[in-house]
């Protein structure tokens, strides 16, 4: 695992963290070391800070995502930028996930072992390396297919209920399951339930993609 922070305290107490629950644990503070590193070894998991020296995380980011050979690779953003416009360019780059500062280390590892685990059975469920990156290429591009869809608009011209929009509008801002939770004062269960329906609903796979229709259609409100 990479974790790009400039934050060196953070840096420290996380790596202990991560390492005394199993990972193993690369850190640097700046994004062109963290491209050295990748040039070196791929890891399961880059965490990743926005507001970095040189290169900001954005760019490194994007940079990631249109790397042929590294674009797989699951991307949490761990930042103290909050902001909806961060988020969501965060989101439209294509991170994983999204935590502000503070944070609640609990929720970091169940995000960084769910990952680990779609990506490993992403991985191993199919022999053919080749075709598996085929795969993998296509769900990256998923998204632009359905915008060169011409019955797009007409395809998500989706009425949600109050608790759908209410759950897509804090997807759209970045919030993880249990602080929805939280805001709409449900169960997180009931929040997995939105969530699943919605990805259904909308034809898509991730929250990413998701975030970005929500984006671009405006689906979601203020």
């Amino acid at each position: 695992m990479l974790i790009i922070d400039d934050n060196k305290k953070l840096l420290s107490s996380l790596r202990r963290y991560l390492e005394d629950n199993g990972f193993t644990v690369i850190t640097t503070t700046n994004a062109v070391e963290g491209f050295k590193i990748l040039n070196q070894s791929l890891p399961t998991l880059i965490i990743l800070d926005i507001v970095l020296p040189k290169i900001s995380g954005f760019k490194f980011l994007h940079s990631l995502r249109n790397n042929p050979k590294l674009f797989y690779l699951p991307i949490i953003i761990l930042t103290g930028k909050s902001s909806v416009a961060d988020r969501i360019q965060c989101y439209t780059l294509g991170c994983n996930a999204y935590l502000s500062k503070p944070f609640d280390v609990e929720e970091l590892l169940s995000i960084i072992r769910n990952l680990i685990t779609h990506y490993k059975n992403l991985f191993y469920s199919n022999e053919n390396q080749e075709r598996l990156y085929d795969t993998i290429f296509a769900t990256q591009n998923n998204f632009n297919f359905y915008r060169t869809d011409n019955n797009f608009q007409i395809k998500y011209n989706i009425e949600l209920t109050p608790k759908e929009q209410h759950t897509l509008n804090l997807i759209a801002d970045g919030q993880m399951n249990k602080e929805i939770a939280k805001n709409l004062n449900v169960s997180s269960r009931h929040i997995e339930r939105y969530v699943t329906r919605l990805l259904d609903r909308f034809g898509v796979q991730s929250r990413t993609e998701l975030v970005r229709i929500a984006v671009e259609y405006s689906f979601f409100t203020t």
